[in-house]
């Protein structure tokens, strides 16, 4: 029967669950005697209503070969084998109520600190964390079924002794009465076979009693489920429950048969359930596992059926009245006040006794006995949600939110007042308090009105006039998420209040000495750690005066000044401490503060410290970002940090093996691991073997591994290390003759590149004699271009500009060869979603672009009638084009750039002559002015910020194409020569990724292009890169970094790059033989 409370609890904890405890369900205190009562009385009138001696005749019936020809023979059969009748039936009439009584005050003491432990984590993490909510439909049969076999499996430890002393005590025969009672028959079996004999049949009790104690409380409900919401007839009650008592038997008789056989066996004659059944059936047939099962199911329905109709009466004389919302009181208060009268009525019966002295101990203990909204008849209903408790006080509300708590006082003799207040049924109560201040009610009451109107300021307001209301007042301008606010004055004078001690009603004490007089309602608002602390019923009275360890005085200054006024200076010195105490105190607002602080000062010399901390504060966010701004930056921080010395080996082999760390060599991952051995060699150099496996030596260049890694001392001195170095080496060779390999060649680990943080996007242009809109990236890791179905369905554009602002890429004017475009259109990375946007005020056909602080600036272009000087900026959060100086000169085929905050525009195309001037903007002045000219006039020219400089390329000088290029140094207005390109080229895309200068595309005087080769400064060299997937000119180009997607848009299948190397050389030597192949036979029909 401590199953029924058990379960009551499984079902009620899955309600609370998936609801807010604070604001709308109270669990209703009531004590536990009333489930010891009822379960005590279902136990004793269980064991009456069954005659003991049925379970004497089922243990014989499961063990003889020959079955009793009746129940009533086994029955005489059984008293007759002992010393007499009336001793034996009390014997196992006790032993069996024993059965039921211990397990369920073990029940009772279990559930009672489960439920406090949960209530108080439930209250601390706010009842909403996802966490707790364990089941989202608890009145699904599969919940009781749940609630059912975690009820059964509860008492099974404590139950499975007694029905072993049991079985043996009903099986003994007169010859041997060895066991004079349940705890000498224990003693004997622990002296005779230890732990083992006490515990047998323990792991089959609990196969048992889980599914049959599932089915028992499922076939209940089923059959107790009705649409109505009246009570169900004791008749039905009864039924209900003798055919689920029936068909839990009937689940559960086979695997009752095998346990009772164990138990029964004093010796080793079974090693286990398995052999148990092996033996039973070999010697019997499978008829043994069913035999008994009449009488088992006679015994079952009339045991079961009084079973749940005692309890639920039982809960009636308690005073449990069916379909009724649970209260609100106070225990302590409510004991008190239940003791008191029935002490002045002289009704003190034994449960009266029982219920006082039991929820006094569970007080002084610290636990709180849950109590249980039941229906008048079972099963178990959910608490209905109480709207109208109040979120700060423990009481009702009626009109306002203080009316509950006007308290009505008498006159004031000796120091003391009387305080009257109506209890839950109606009945007037009175209680005397000490009167500490003769202003102590005003107090209360200005307090209690302070916090209301509070309240009411922080809700969301519902009609017009309560809008209006509250917006009279200018004053109340401090905004607050969900489109909440506070008034200022209101808060500035609750803090006044505090400073000076007025209206305080608790006092918060710290071990540093610091006396802290406080408001509970306001620190309640914005701690769920002081509103648990201040409105819990799990103290006997209020708290009023706190003591804070591990707090110190600065610390709670800050966290008070936040409280009342939302306000906090957040510094370095102070930010790690004030962290953690709010943290501590679980200031959810102050906690989110600190991270952004930490997140937006996060440098290589502190982001790894900033980790560490976040990942024992438990602050994943800040922990991920952290950990991405380490891989982001991991060049920088391996050369600055001094905290990555200090890693762990377990958390340095993840990081340098990490796909996503960002180092254009793997040479630096290198030099990091010996800087980090050199720290300790002596305790570290046998982990260069763990960490040279998580480092790409295959993408090392082949000198510098021949000469720095392959004999470092480190990787020499260690035997290790030798199959790591002939897998690379064999590497190595395999690229160099990569062509005469037959059949596949895979990518090795060592080899597969990692995945870039920034992806390049090509956009639109001009191809095949039309504009297009294909899109394609770049994975600079993997050297490959990869094409994006995402494209615009409105059509293609060329001759247009590209500007990112986050994860948005806006495609800003252009041409579709019939119509000059002022549209704009935005795609998100992120999203994969086309949008239009506000358009420009003037059509601009190949126009310059250019963004700075977050703001698009187009320039320039042709309209399609005129070249323009006029320029326009865009504001991505108002959606807004708005003009501002035009420049000094017309230019449409210009290009544009920022550097250190202002924006430089280059060449282009007057309408008549190809140009070499140049001028600057700066937007705090909203000025243009020229700068020096460059060397060359260029038409369809590119131009992009680089290392402190302005780099102007290729271009049309109204001869030919250019493969030229130039640099401006703004310090001393100067232009200077760079290395000329591979191949010539204007209307061009150009941009800066991998810290390389990327010219992509573009048209070379004869046709479009696909080429693509990059500039490095370190070297002043341009290399080739691998060629786009088609020829298009006029296209445009924009990077984008730390793309949470990035997957997306890089090469998927990079285990397969060796091979389509390897097919591209084979092509390119097959294209080149048939080149000339095709020159000789030229030559041969010249001669």
């Amino acid at each position: 029967h401590s199953v029924i409370m058990i379960y009551v609890w499984v079902c009620q904890w899955f309600d609370n669950a998936n609801s807010d405890l604070c604001t709308k369900k109270k669990l209703k205190e009531m004590p536990t005697s009333a489930f010891m009562d009822s379960n005590l009385l279902a136990a004793i009138i269980n064991r009456s209503t069954t005659c003991t001696t049925f379970d004497a005749y089922l243990k014989r019936t499961r063990f003889e070969d020959k079955p009793f020809r009746s129940r009533r023979y086994c029955k005489w059969k059984v008293i007759a084998d002992n010393t007499g009748q009336r001793w034996l039936a009390r014997l196992i009439f006790l032993l069996d109520v024993w059965e039921d009584v211990p397990v369920l005050w073990w029940d009772i003491l279990w559930i009672r600190l489960r439920f406090t432990c949960r209530l108080r984590i439930v209250v601390i993490q706010n009842i909403e964390a996802p966490g707790i909510r364990n089941l989202s439909e608890p009145d699904r049969l599969s919940s009781y079924f749940l609630a059912g076999a975690s009820a059964g499996l509860a008492q099974t430890p404590v139950a499975s002794p007694i029905e072993l002393a049991k079985t043996r005590l009903q099986l003994q025969s007169t010859g041997q009465g060895n066991f004079q009672g349940p705890m000498q028959c224990l003693r004997k079996i622990y002296r005779q076979e230890g732990y083992r004999g006490v515990s047998k049949g323990l792991g089959i009790t609990f196969l048992r009693e889980g599914p049959s104690y599932g089915v028992y409380f499922v076939t209940y409900e089923m059959l107790t489920k009705t649409s109505s919401k009246q009570p169900i007839s004791t008749l039905h009650m009864l039924l209900a429950g003798g055919f689920a008592g029936v068909a839990s038997w009937v689940i559960s008789y086979p695997i009752d048969v095998i346990k009772s056989r164990i138990q029964a066996e004093s010796g080793n004659c079974y090693s286990g359930v398995l052999d148990c059944l092996k033996k039973s059936i070999r010697a019997e047939g499978y008829s043994c596992l069913y035999r008994g099962l009449n009488s088992t199911i006679l015994r079952a329905f009339p045991t079961n059926a009084a079973t749940f109709a005692v309890v639920t009466w039982t809960f009636r004389l308690f005073g449990e009245k069916p379909n009724e919302a649970p209260k609100v009181e106070n225990i302590a208060l409510r004991t008190s006040m239940q003791t008191k009268n029935r002490t002045a009525k002289g009704y003190e019966s034994f449960a009266n006794k029982w219920n006082v002295l039991f929820d006094g101990i569970s007080r002084g203990n610290g636990f709180v006995t849950p109590s249980y909204s039941v229906r008048f008849m079972l099963p178990i209903s959910r608490l209905m949600p109480d709207s109208s408790a109040c979120l700060v006080h423990d009481c009702r509300r009626s009109g306002c939110k203080h009316d509950a708590l006007k308290q009505e006082n008498t006159s004031e003799d000796g120091g003391e007042r009387k305080k009257k207040s109506r209890n839950d049924e109606g009945r007037v109560e009175e209680d005397e308090h000490v009167d500490e201040k003769k202003d102590c009610n005003n107090v209360k009451m200005a307090i209690n009105m302070c916090t209301c109107n509070l309240q009411r300021v922080l809700e969301p307001t519902t009609s017009n006039k309560k809008n209006e209301k509250y917006n009279t007042n200018n004053q109340r301008l401090i905004a607050e998420s969900g489109g909440r606010c506070m008034s200022t004055q209101a808060m500035q004078s609750l803090y006044d209040f505090r400073q000076n001690n007025l209206l305080c009603d608790a006092i918060l004490r710290l071990e540093d000495g610091g006396v802290f007089p406080i408001h509970r309602a306001i620190l309640s608002a914005c701690s769920t750690y002081f509103r648990a602390l201040f409105t819990t019923t799990l103290h006997s009275r209020e708290k009023t005066d706190v003591l804070l360890p591990g707090v110190t005085s600065p610390m709670m200054n800050l966290l008070l000044e936040y409280a009342y006024l939302r306000s906090i200076d957040v510094n370095q010195e102070n930010v790690c401490e004030l962290l953690t105490t709010a943290d501590y105190l679980s200031i959810v607002g102050v906690l989110d503060l600190c991270c952004d602080y930490l997140r937006d000062n996060l440098a290589p010399e502190n982001c790894i410290g900033v980790m560490r901390f976040a990942r024992q504060h438990f602050c994943k966010k800040l922990e991920n970002d952290a950990y991405r701004f380490i891989v982001g930056h991991f060049v920088e921080v391996s050369q600055r940090s001094e905290e990555i010395l200090h890693l762990p080996i377990e958390e340095l082999k993840p990081l340098v093996g990490a796909d996503e760390l960002n180092v254009k060599s793997e040479q630096t991952v290198w030099e990091l691991v010996l800087k980090w051995i050199n720290h300790d060699p002596e305790s570290r150099k046998d982990y260069i073997v763990d960490l040279m496996k998580n480092i790409r030596l295959g993408l090392l260049d082949t000198q510098f591994f021949l000469e720095n890694v392959k004999d470092h001392p480190y990787v020499v001195g260690n035997d290790a290390c030798r199959p790591i170095i002939i897998e690379t080496l064999k590497f190595l060779y395999d690229l160099e003759m990569i062509t005469q390999k037959d059949g596949e060649v895979p990518t090795p680990e060592i080899a597969r590149p990692r995945v870039p943080h920034e992806i390049l996007f090509a956009i639109g242009g001009w191809s095949g004699g039309s504009p297009t809109n294909y899109i394609e990236t770049y994975d600079t890791r993997a050297d490959r271009w990869i094409p994006i179905e995402e494209t615009d369905l409105t059509g293609p554009r060329a001759y247009h500009g590209l500007a990112v602002v986050g994860f948005d890429i806006y495609v800003i004017g252009g041409f579709d060869g019939v119509d000059y475009f002022n549209s704009c259109r935005c795609f998100n990375a992120v999203t994969k979603v086309w949008r239009e946007v506000a358009p420009m005020n003037v059509r601009r056909c190949y126009v310059s672009v250019a963004v700075l602080n977050d703001l698009v600036y187009a320039m320039g272009g042709y309209d399609g009638y005129h070249r323009q000087k006029t320029a326009e900026r865009y504001n991505y959060e108002t959606n807004q084009w708005s003009l501002i100086a035009s420049m000094n000169v017309q230019r449409s085929d210009a290009s544009a750039t920022t550097l250190n905050d202002k924006i430089y525009i280059t060449g282009g195309f007057d309408g008549h002559d190809c140009m070499n001037t140049a001028e600057v903007y700066d937007p705090s002045t909203n000025q243009w002015t020229m700068i020096t000219a460059m060397r060359s006039r260029r038409s369809g020219v590119s131009c992009i910020s680089y290392h402190g400089c302005v780099y102007v390329i290729g271009g049309f000088n109204g001869i030919s194409r250019m493969c030229s290029g130039e640099k401006y140094k703004p310090s001393t207005n100067s232009w200077s020569h760079i290395p000329d390109m591979y191949n010539p080229r204007s209307n061009f895309a150009i941009e800066v990724i991998d810290d390389m200068i990327f010219a992509i595309g573009g048209f070379n005087g004869v046709t479009t292009t696909y080429q693509v080769e990059c500039y490095d400064e370190k070297t002043n060299e341009w290399y080739e890169a691998t060629d786009m997937n088609i020829c298009r000119s006029a296209l445009s180009a924009c990077v984008i970094m730390g793309l949470p997607n990035v997957y997306d848009y890089i090469h998927k299948h990079r285990e397969r790059l060796m091979e389509e190397k390897r097919q591209k050389l084979l092509a390119h030597e097959l294209a080149m033989k048939q080149e000339q192949k095709d020159l000789f036979c030229q030559a041969a029909v010249f001669d």
